[in-house]
């Protein structure tokens, strides 16, 4: 039971780490210049191209104060997180293939965050990771992951709606996800980037903080209270009753 709070814990503590760090690099983008009701002016629509991207930046990139760093640190995090979810599996049910599904998908974000903060460090982008790995990290990651928990989701503690709203905060966060939902939650449609669209990602990461406790346990049913049974009567004694004055 202690192994299992310290292990869940832990992967709380990763999420919500890499959702304040997500959302603190997406102020280091946005604001001032894009206040609530200000995304049409001149300093706003500027540093919605593309080229201020921060997430895995490829040239030509323009960096936006210290984005970049935070961002890959967020991915640092989330890879670790990632990377243990089978420990929220019930003990004794998990395979080998869980680990190495998810031990691949932590890898990817590792890799990509470490490629994110050295472009935040040498202030260019770093491309040796390729264009068909940045295409998974931004594009195949949330397939991959929607699929892995679904062979997993069969392992958890039951029940398991803990697990899947567990995953889909997770699905949520991802780069493709974020692609369509920004525009939604802040009403705005952008030529390019959505303002504030990478703090809908670290927003996600925080509820996925929250949603590892009900994923890991299952609630327990309090027995039922015994009800009180009334002596049983023998043929006799309801005679022996009756005939009392």
């Amino acid at each position: 039971m202690v192994v299992r709070k310290r292990s869940t814990g832990a992967l709380s503590l990763l999420l919500a780490g890499a959702g304040t760090l997500q959302v603190a690099a997406s102020a280091q983008r946005w604001w001032p210049a894009c206040r609530p009701g200000d995304f049409d002016t001149a300093a706003c629509l500027r540093l919605q191209s593309h080229t201020y991207d921060f997430v895995v930046p490829s040239a030509p990139w323009v960096p936006v104060g210290h984005a970049s760093v935070l961002a890959g640190l967020s991915l640092l995090l989330l890879g670790l997180a990632v990377t243990g979810l089978p420990l929220l599996l019930r003990p004794g049910r998990r395979p080998v293939l869980a680990w190495l599904l998810c031990a691949a998908l932590g890898l990817s974000q590792l890799l990509a965050g470490v490629s994110t903060v050295a472009s935040g460090l040498l202030g260019r982008a770093v491309g040796e990771l390729g264009t068909p790995f940045v295409a998974f990290v931004l594009l195949g990651w949330p397939v991959a992951l929607t699929l892995t928990s679904i062979l997993m989701v069969g392992r958890v503690r039951r029940p398991a709606a803990g697990w899947l709203l567990l995953i889909v905060l997770l699905t949520a966060s991802t780069p493709v996800v974020e692609l369509f939902m920004a525009p939604i939650v802040t009403g705005y449609a952008s030529y390019d980037t959505t303002p504030w669209s990478e703090a809908w990602g670290g927003a996600c990461l925080l509820l996925a903080s929250l949603a590892v406790w009900p994923a890991a346990y299952r609630r327990r049913r309090r027995p039922a209270p015994a009800t009180a049974r009334a002596p049983a009567t023998t043929p006799a004694a309801g005679a022996a009753l009756v005939g009392r004055p």
